[in-house]
């Protein structure tokens, strides 16, 4: 069907130009509409969006941060050196209230480049809090909990290994940051525990996780995991 308007217009060259001009025009509009609506809604949609849902939001309009590249870490539990088997043997269980309840927890990052790396640490299990809740620090001085700069080695430390102290500290919050220079290097964290004296009825497993983060927010994790038996 032809537009009235249209029909009792005499069809010129220049009314046919017009037309043509008029329908641009209101073509043009709908998508400015349309453009405008869509971009409203993706607004209401940030703004409305839960606090669960809103990181899946955000990463449509930039990435997310992702891992520390070209790095690899590991975590592992070892005695004190305190038996006759060495230094930093690797162990899987401590006794709870009895003369083995101390252990060396590691965190191991390698193939860093230049920056600065902090360490976190959490613990999970019947009775974990803020780390090192049901645990606590042991030691005193250099052999309490430190950051020791890794010569080279490969991974969690073995009887035979040797290391130099880099920096010592009072708690993971003392030691938990350092800075490296020329890249890439490895750092390995040593966190001095014992139980903490509570009895237990029966065996309990806690796991740890360390998260390295770079001055990027870009992180590397690891989990280490240790049986407590029951007295």
């Amino acid at each position: 069907m032809q537009n009235s308007d249209e029909s009792r217009t005499p069809q010129t060259p220049e009314t046919t130009a017009a037309n043509a001009s008029r329908r641009r025009f209101l073509q043009g509009a709908a998508v400015a509409t349309a453009t405008a609506a869509a971009v409203t809604a993706g607004g209401a949609a940030i703004a409305g969006a839960s606090h669960k849902d809103l990181a899946h939001v955000i990463q449509t309009f930039g990435g997310p941060q992702g891992l520390i590249s070209g790095a690899t870490c590991n975590m592992c539990t070892t005695n004190t050196g305190a038996t006759s088997t060495g230094p930093f043997s690797p162990i899987s269980s401590i006794t709870a209230g009895h003369g083995d309840h101390q252990f060396m927890l590691w965190f191991w990052a390698a193939g860093l480049a230049a920056g600065t790396y902090t360490l976190s640490i959490s613990v999970s299990g019947p009775g974990a809090g803020t780390f090192p809740t049901p645990f606590l620090y042991s030691g005193s001085g250099n052999n309490q909990h430190n950051f020791i700069l890794a010569n080279g080695a490969a991974g969690c430390p073995t009887s035979t290994a040797t290391y130099t102290v880099n920096h010592s500290g009072s708690d993971l919050a003392g030691i938990a940051s350092v800075t490296l220079g020329t890249g890439p290097k490895d750092i390995l964290w040593q966190l001095h525990l014992k139980w903490n004296g509570t009895s237990i009825s029966a065996d309990e497993t806690f796991t740890f996780t360390g998260t390295v983060t770079d001055s990027h927010g870009n992180t590397l994790q690891c989990s280490a995991q240790l049986l407590v038996k029951k007295s």
